[in-house]
């Protein structure tokens, strides 16, 4: 007597009528339908040697069942697709093994011969199975469970998931943000660092680094870096909540860059994040790595600013002690101004109207002491290419550029040239960004 499979009963090419779908069951309805072929002998022989099947074995396949129905994807386990064969005489049987399968988005999630999925990343996806002309389809989602954090958020420890309704993009349209949804969501599936700025309206500093941020915004972001402004209080030191800080980052940048945020809108606990043990001054900068949402370097761990578009770049080096960015003394002899050292603003030197020749040659500022009675204007001239320089008024009690209400006094623009007017005796500080060294000439005129 001849053996006859059931898989090789399932030849689904061939004649026949419509398939009828797959039962109501989750998954895409069956294609054309087809008559099962004569399996080959049991012995070895092929297709034309052997006597024919019984007729009641030639059961018509009408579609396919793409399951398990209640399929839960979730990155990290284990998934395994079943695809079933439906016959017109009511009878089923399993065709995985004989499946071609296919997802809908790539990067939610890939399915393997034998029906093995893989999640790479939160989201909806269709997962289609294809057997001859008989496809299914599931219409499922992929999700990812949050690492485990601590009560308290520090160097190494994981951010816990803290969300903020209402939020704004840099253009101003709202949003919710939601920490595991950067984490896990394929829409965040470019984002490798969340690169928080924790500032104040009040602080001086934080609307310096804002604005000296914004030349190099777009190339953190192409790296993989995503810069949010976590706005802790008012310039009156009052609670920031999204609204504020969306006002306030807009008055100091426009639509440049960034994500905004007030503290006071965190949720589930609110004016909680700038309080955190890693925040010990305004600006703070926390750098999370999104693959596990650790914090991998802050503020903290560097006197000068993070390089940020390089640890947007290779967010698994090591970034506990990024140091200082390399000095360049790119003065000539004799540039240096004839005042030095005034590297202080103890040592700040007499400027009186006129114009003089100065260098930033070394790694501090050079801070000059106007005594003009009325109003006044200051210029500093440079070549950018050389060294980007910037020129502010010194609020000598603080020891920070001078900020009054939103607004700093000074010149931090991007060109070869910064300039501003004030009024009465001021200290002023002459500053290379990010560590420039160039010469200057420095002219001050009384209005």
């Amino acid at each position: 007597m001849k053996v006859w499979t059931a898989l090789a009963l399932l030849a689904l090419a061939g004649c026949g009528g419509e398939g009828g779908g797959n039962d109501g069951a989750a998954g895409g309805a069956g294609g054309a339908g087809g008559s099962v072929a004569p399996a080959p002998d049991a012995a070895g022989g092929g297709g034309g040697g052997g006597d024919a099947p019984d007729a009641a074995l030639e059961a018509a396949v009408t579609g396919l069942r793409l399951g398990p129905a209640e399929l839960t994807l979730k990155r990290g386990a284990e998934a395994r697709l079943v695809v079933t064969a439906l016959r017109d005489d009511g009878s089923e049987v399993d065709v995985t093994d004989q499946a071609a399968f296919e997802t809908s988005n790539a990067d939610v999630a890939t399915v393997a011969a034998g029906g093995a999925v893989t999640v790479l990343r939160g989201g909806a996806v269709t997962l289609t199975a294809r057997v001859g002309e008989h496809t299914a389809t599931l219409e499922t989602r992929a999700a990812c469970d949050y690492p485990r954090f601590a009560s308290a958020i520090r160097y190494g420890s994981v951010m816990p998931p803290l969300f903020w309704q209402g939020a704004f993009h840099r253009d101003g349209a709202p949003f919710d943000f939601r920490l595991e949804d950067v984490h896990c969501d394929v829409a965040w599936k470019d984002t490798k660092v969340v690169f928080f700025i924790v500032s104040a309206g009040w602080c001086a500093p934080c609307t310096v680094y804002a604005q000296r941020l914004r030349p190099d915004a777009a190339a953190i972001e192409a790296a993989g870096g995503l810069i949010v402004f976590l706005e802790a209080e008012t310039e009156d030191f009052g609670p920031a909540d999204n609204a504020y800080a969306q006002r306030h980052i807009d008055h100091i940048i426009g639509d440049a860059y960034g994500i905004r945020l007030g503290d006071d809108e965190a949720q589930p606990r609110r004016n909680w994040l700038h309080a955190q043990p890693i925040v010990t001054g305004f600006p703070t900068v926390i750098a999370v790595r999104t693959r596990d949402m650790q914090v991998i370097t802050d503020s903290n761990h560097s006197q000068y600013y993070l390089p940020l578009e390089q640890i947007a770049a290779d967010p698994e080096a090591d970034w506990s002690n990024p140091g200082p960015p390399p000095f360049s003394n790119h003065c000539a002899p004799g540039d240096e101004e004839a005042s030095e050292p005034n590297d202080a603003v103890a040592q700040a030197a007499p400027l009186t109207p006129g114009e003089i020749g100065a260098g930033i040659c070394n790694e501090s500022p050079d801070f000059y002491r106007i005594d003009v009675a009325g109003e006044w204007r200051v210029t500093v001239d440079f070549d950018h290419d050389v060294g980007d320089i910037d020129v502010f008024a010194w609020n000598e009690a603080i020891n920070q550029p001078l900020q009054v209400g939103q607004n700093l006094v000074g010149s931090n623009g991007t060109g070869d040239r910064e300039t501003f007017a004030w009024r009465g005796p001021t200290t002023i500080a002459v500053i290379g960004y990010q560590g420039a060294s160039a010469p200057y000439r420095l002219t001050l005129e009384a209005q």
